[in-house]
Order: structure tokens, then C-alpha cells, then sequence
């Protein structure tokens, strides 16, 4: 959960710095696509055809990445972007976080996990359609955003954000594989985590903020396509 947490607030402070001298809304794009992993619909679904044992040390991680990801980089990037008037106010970031209804039922079901409580099965029933279709609405979304026509001079944009995702996985992925002292198995299963790609709740709280769907879809659809290829490598590799 720690480590969730930690590569997310160090990628949005990075993308802060890298995006310094750039728009509001270009800032905040680089904040947002530079952290945040798409672990649900992706790397989970990745990972448990070749790593099935390493589930829960994912689930473990994305403890902290869903925290970020829900909410939490929403919050710092608004509250960073020049237009709040009352700088970086706790209560302002708890408005953000609460008005967002994934962080609110992530704490909602991480309580119940916490107090060893769940739903009877009979309760669930509805609800599993629901839930074995996220995967594809979820793609679904990604694909209604998608559009292959860019802004003018947004191209160099994209390109530059994807290069300094990639570049700065591949430090994280380095520094986890050489220096930190965990079992192989973990360091494959962070290698991988690290090269996934973007969050998809990143791209609508992008366009929340003022970036244009296409540029925000294209990013994040491209993401998809490299990462797919990147983690495919790592698995041979390993």
C-alpha cells in the first residue's frame, strides 16, 4: 500500500515540475498521466494469467493506488493549478475527494474489510453483472474518447508525455529490481505494475479540468497499446 501510495505522490509532483512551463491544463495533464496505474482493468487481468499466486501483492498495491487514483491526485492537481484562491486547504482537498463516488465506496468497503465485515451472497447477485462488465465499459469509454484528431501542436505533447511515463517506470522498475530487498517474485509483479498503463479515471478528471477528450484519449489509448507490448517483454524476460 505504501509503495501504491509513494510512486503516485512522487510521479504528480514530478509531472508538476516537468509541466512547470507549460498551461493549467497541460500541467495538470502531465500530473495526472505521469502516475496512476491501471491495475483493475489491466494489470489484474494481466498478471493473473501468468503470476496467479502474486494477486494479493497487487491487490496490496493498488490499496494505494486506488486511494490516489479516485481522488487524491484530482485534489492536488485543482488545488495546484493556480485557480483556488485558498491554497492547499485540507478541508478543500476532502471536498474533492468526497464528491467523488469511487473514493467514497473504496473507504466505504475498505472499512468493511478492515472490521472483517461483507455483504451476504444473496445481496451480490445484482450486482456481479454489474461488475463483470466494468472491463468492457470500461474499454468502451476509452474507445468513445479516442478520436485521432489532435489539437494543433498537440502531438509533440503526447509524445512527450508517453516518453517521460516510460523513462520514469523504467527508473522506478530499476531502483525496485536492484536495490530494495524483496522476493523475486514481488519485483516481477512491481515491474510490471510500473510499465501498465495509464488510469482511466485520470483521463476523465483531465478533461474535467479543460484538456480537449481527444488529446487526453488518444494518450491514454496509445498507453494501452505500449504498455501491452512492454509487459509482454518483461514476462519473457523474467
Amino acid at each position: 500500500m505504501f509503495m501504491g501510495l509513494f510512486s503516485n505522490l512522487l510521479l504528480v509532483f514530478l509531472g508538476k515540475f516537468i509541466g512547470r512551463k507549460a498551461t493549467v491544463e497541460e500541467r495538470g495533464l502531465y500530473m495526472f498521466d505521469l502516475s496512476g496505474y491501471n491495475i483493475g482493468n489491466f494489470s489484474l487481468p494481466f498478471v493473473s494469467s501468468f503470476f496467479p499466486a502474486a494477486i494479493p501483492f497487487l491487490a496490496m498495491f493498488d490499496m494505494g493506488n486506488s486511494l490516489m487514483v479516485t481522488g487524491t491526485t484530482q485534489a492536488i492537481v485543482e488545488l495546484s493549478s493556480g485557480r483556488k484562491k485558498h491554497g492547499f486547504i485540507l478541508q478543500e482537498i476532502f471536498g474533492v475527494l468526497f464528491r467523488n463516488p469511487p473514493f467514497v465506496v473504496y473507504i466505504f468497503m475498505f472499512i468493511l474489510a478492515i472490521f472483517g465485515l461483507s455483504f451476504p451472497d444473496e445481496w451480490l447477485i445484482p450486482i456481479r453483472p454489474l461488475a463483470n462488465a466494468n472491463t468492457l465499459l470500461s474499454i468502451f469509454t476509452i474507445g468513445l474518447f479516442m478520436e485521432f484528431r489532435l489539437p494543433k501542436g498537440k502531438l509533440k505533447l503526447v509524445l512527450k508525455i508517453l516518453t517521460w511515463r516510460y523513462l520514469l517506470a523504467f527508473i522506478l522498475a530499476s531502483l525496485v529490481y536492484f536495490f530494495l530487498p524483496f522476493p523475486a517474485i514481488i519485483k516481477e509483479i512491481l515491474l510490471l505494475i510500473f510499465f501498465c498503463p495509464m488510469s482511466f479515471l485520470h483521463m476523465i478528471q483531465a478533461i474535467e479540468l479543460g484538456n480537449d477528450k481527444a488529446l487526453a484519449g488518444l494518450t491514454i489509448s496509445l498507453s494501452m497499446f505500449i504498455s501491452l507490448i512492454l509487459m509482454s517483454i518483461i514476462v519473457i524476460i523474467l
